[in-house]
């Protein structure tokens, strides 16, 4: 029961109001126990998805190229089909690899949208594909610009997406080892193979070093690390350096090629510096470490190839290290060092 009371001047006004229970509802009588643990993370992860879910999204993705066909038929295209693309983009993020390249071989045959409309729909299909970046599409897309029958600008979107993948597999590393097998391998495709073996250190396996795949997959790269004989050979080797600076851990493999080059006085400056420079984010791996202090300590090693040894270790600083450099720059001979150090 509750009462209030208003007063004004001398008069009182006191209104009662009453609260009647009309009905009960029970608490909670027990606890439920979960069948399993699970994560607080919220997990992007395709490789445990079920047949039933596979088959569903290779079905709405064959029914949204259908639906683009028809919007595009008459040589224009409609207000309808950017919605439709990003539709298509999501179905496919879910969708095999087989299936896929299934449906790219109806639009191929062009048994699945008429020839007017069927150039710029396979187009929007592989673009969309590549955006997707899932492990289906990466694998699909591999084999397509491998044969050569991908776009320019498909390839493009590939690349700058595939090294972003919001959480591939093991199968995506293993598909892109094939782009980048050949001596003749692009630039772009080593700098993307080697994001995307740092997103799945990142965002999929923290104990990547320990997985065949991208052991493989690095060793690919490394295969193009070797004593540069003129500019062109100097780009590869240049970006195959750079490439092994995006992964998180390097194979025994890479340790022995990128030491090669450390050693070797004759290499050109840029090569030597950029070696020095491929470890940044596994810095403390013992040996290389162990080359960086060594050719800090050499005073006839070129001052470029010095400095960038000294921000190497400056990456991996334990307290022991910091008397040891702190004694090499007192006993420079010159102040121009010091001013870099």
């Amino acid at each position: 029961m509750a009462a209030l009371t208003h007063r004004v001047a001398a008069a009182e006004t006191v209104i009662k109001s009453n609260i009647a229970l009309v009905t009960k509802t029970p608490g909670l009588s027990g606890t439920t126990t979960p069948s399993q643990k699970s994560s607080i993370l919220y997990d992007y992860s395709e490789s445990t998805q079920n047949a039933d879910q596979s088959r569903s999204a290779a079905s709405a993705t064959e029914t949204l190229l259908t639906k683009l066909c028809s919007e595009m038929e008459d040589g224009t295209v409609s207000s309808k089909v950017p919605g439709l693309y990003l539709q298509l983009k999501r179905s496919m993020k879910h969708a095999q690899k087989d299936d896929l390249k299934r449906l790219f071989d109806e639009l191929s045959s062009q048994t699945l949208c008429s020839k007017r409309a069927n150039e710029k729909l396979t187009k929007l299909y592989l673009d969309a594909c590549a955006m997707a970046a899932s492990d289906g599409c990466i694998g699909f897309l591999d084999e397509v610009i491998g044969s050569g029958q991908a776009p320019e600008e498909t390839v493009s979107k590939f690349n700058l997406y595939t090294a972003f993948a919001a959480h591939p597999g093991p199968l995506a590393l293993a598909a892109v080892k094939n782009l980048i097998s050949r001596s003749d391998a692009d630039h772009e495709h080593l700098l993307m193979s080697s994001g995307l073996a740092h997103q799945y250190c990142k965002m999929s396996n923290p104990d990547c070093g320990s997985n065949d795949e991208y052991i493989s997959l690095v060793n690919k790269i490394v295969q193009h690390v070797r004593p540069a004989t003129d500019e062109e050979s100097m780009g590869k080797v240049i970006a195959a350096l750079q490439a092994l600076g995006n992964l998180d851990n390097f194979t025994p493999a890479a340790v022995t090629a990128v030491s090669g080059l450390i050693k070797d006085t004759s290499m050109p400056e840029r090569l030597q510096v950029r070696a020095l420079d491929s470890f940044r984010r596994d810095p403390c791996q013992p040996q290389l470490k162990g080359l960086a202090k060594e050719v800090l300590e050499d005073l006839k090693r070129n001052s470029n190839v010095r400095i960038q040894a000294y921000l190497t270790l400056t990456k991996c600083l334990h307290i022991e290290d910091v008397p040891y450099m702190q004694a090499i720059l007192d006993n420079e001979k010159s102040n121009q060092g010091k001013i870099f150090f």
